[in-house]
């Protein structure tokens, strides 16, 4: 009886996140300096915050004042409508 060779071993592979010794990383956008780098970095703000503005004016602002007319005996009239707490929750789970 003959036996079969052993197989070979598999060969290493990298450990992730080491570097070979004497590479260096390349830059993370090489080439293009700092100036435009700020450019890009100011359009960037530019390009969001109108985004922001909408977001804050069509969302957040809203859904504060529905929070806030929760806890209020509003009647549409009073400019200083009385502070109720939970009243409202607990008249609206003990209506029939």
């Amino acid at each position: 009886m003959t036996t079969a060779p052993a197989p070979a071993p598999a060969p290493a592979l990298p450990s992730v996140g080491k570097r070979a010794p004497g590479r260096r990383r390349p830059a993370a956008r090489a080439g293009v300096s700092d100036a435009t780098r700020k450019a890009q970095a100011r359009l960037g703000i530019a390009l969001a915050v109108p985004t922001v503005v909408i977001m804050v004016v069509f969302l957040i602002v809203p859904m504060a004042n529905a929070v806030y007319y929760a806890f209020v005996d509003f009647d549409g009239l009073n400019p200083a409508p009385p502070w109720v707490g939970l009243g409202n929750v607990t008249e609206l789970f003990g209506d029939p």
